[in-house]
């Protein structure tokens, strides 16, 4: 196995590792994730033992990056966090047999991984959205993070550029965004996981969101290189 290449706490790699790590312990108390390493790029699939949240990621602006052969390889997201939050500016990250090496002028860190672990199957997202709406992630952060300390289901409405929700009574939200949106379209979600999709706004700011009447909401954060994607599953009547 060889496996290195070089970030800062500005790349597409650190930024994904920091919403991963804000993400995934807090849903299933879950630390380790597959990483899957090829030729161009790197890659993370997650889904939630409920099988309502996924999560996929890509990156291939790592600086400096050497993969010779396509590795599935089992990190502690955790403590890689930990662990880049300690050294801080540019690092060099390898991976050598079952070791991973970060270094530095600031010292070198050292953990263990596990290579060649078995990927689970995960669903494909489905590829007939239509209806597609562009907006400002910390908006959305924001506005969802009142939602989420309020009620535990919300459903959004989504019309002609905006967003609408009342989680209660008194509260009535409205985002703004563009869209291509001609009907209004009524969707019925969980509040904790569409909070943890909200947590894209670490890697992107600006978003996308997909959405079709019966599908899954769909938050894109990034570009067609460098993203994170959330699929979210309505709530079942």
């Amino acid at each position: 196995m060889s496996i290195s290449f070089s970030f800062t706490n500005k790349s597409s790699f650190y930024k994904l590792i920091n919403v991963l790590y804000s993400v995934i312990p807090k849903i299933d108390k879950v630390q380790k994730v597959v990483f899957v390493f090829d030729n161009t790029s790197l890659k993370v699939s997650y889904i939630d033992n409920s099988g309502i949240l996924l999560i996929l990621t890509q990156i291939n602006d790592m600086e400096n990056y050497i993969c010779s052969e396509k590795e599935y390889i089992e990190i502690d997201i955790v403590e890689l966090f930990k662990n880049m939050k300690c050294l801080k500016k540019k690092i060099n990250i390898s991976f050598v047999e079952n070791l991973l090496t970060m270094e530095n002028e600031n010292g070198n860190i050292i953990m263990d991984i596990n290579k060649n672990v078995e990927l689970k199957e995960y669903p494909n997202i489905p590829d007939k959205y239509t209806n597609e709406m562009s907006l400002v992630s910390k908006d959305f952060y924001d506005k969802m993070n009142v939602v989420c300390k309020v009620c535990h289901n919300i459903e959004l409405i989504f019309s002609k550029d905006k967003i609408m929700c009342s989680p209660n009574e008194n509260t009535k939200l409205n985002i703004q965004g563009k869209n291509n949106i001609e009907e209004e379209i009524k969707i019925n979600l969980m509040t904790i996981l569409l909070k943890h999709g909200t947590s894209g706004e670490k890697f992107s700011k600006e978003m996308k969101i997909y959405v079709k009447k019966d599908f899954p909401l769909y938050l894109h954060y990034g570009d067609t290189e460098n993203y994170i994607k959330f699929i979210i599953a309505p709530c079942l009547d």
